[in-house]
């Protein structure tokens, strides 16, 4: 029904549009695909219409990333025409949000050369912490030391209720703006303190929304005191 509607929107334009330049417009800008299997593929259809007056051709339909393969119109276009555009959003190998472009490019000048899609959803999980685990390595006992993560997050998890505890160890945890603006997350800034006993020491940081648990990241290092002069 939504492939529908978005057909209905762009063949209600086609007026306005009828005496302007060469071009194609697509049914979403951002179009929000939700989850995805793991191991199923998963087919996505974006509705297309030539607008403008004046010869236009389409040189591809390509997407950015070889996980997603793209199926649509080429050559020339006659004026009105109109279609759909087939993604197949191939089995992933990692679970966590993801963004793919669905770029048609066209012989027209830039930056009407391209027009852009953009297709979003998360696989296995909604959230991704990039790296996964923070080795601290070798410590002298009492350290403060600070580290930054990427928290990738899928757009239908909102950010601002993401909370992170920090659970085995001293210090504090908290968000920052996003580093990426491609897809939405947040920037998780780790303080932590080693501790004053010798040996290995481990603790996790837990990243919760509403209480449901979400992800985890794992924290290990070594202290081992000075022995000083022998």
């Amino acid at each position: 029904m939504r492939y529908f509607l978005a057909f209905l929107l762009l063949t209600s334009c086609a007026a306005p549009e009828a005496a302007g330049p060469p071009a194609v417009a697509l049914g979403y800008e951002v179009l929000d695909v939700g989850e995805v299997s793991a191991a199923l593929e998963r087919r996505v259809v974006v509705p297309w219409r030539r607008t403008g007056a004046g010869s236009l051709r389409v040189l591809a339909v390509e997407t950015d990333c070889g996980c997603a393969l793209a199926t649509g119109p080429r050559g020339e276009q006659a004026a009105d025409a109109a279609g759909e555009i087939v993604v197949r959003i191939l089995p992933r190998r990692r679970g966590g949000p993801f963004t793919h472009r669905l770029i048609v490019y066209t012989d027209q000048r830039p930056p009407r050369d391209r027009v852009v899609c953009r297709l979003r959803g998360w696989s296995e999980s909604p959230v991704e912490i990039v790296p996964d685990a923070l080795d601290l390595g070798l410590r002298s006992p009492g350290v403060r030391l600070q580290r930054d993560v990427e928290i990738r997050l899928h757009p239908d998890f909102a950010a601002p209720a993401l909370r992170p505890r920090l659970a085995g160890l001293r210090g504090s945890v908290r968000l920052l703006p996003p580093v990426r603006l491609d897809l939405p997350g947040r920037l998780l800034r780790v303080d932590v303190e080693t501790p004053q006993a010798d040996g290995r020491f481990e603790g996790r940081v837990l990243l919760e929304q509403h209480g449901r648990p979400l992800g985890a990241l794992a924290i290990t290092g070594w202290v081992q005191r000075d022995p000083g002069p022998r």
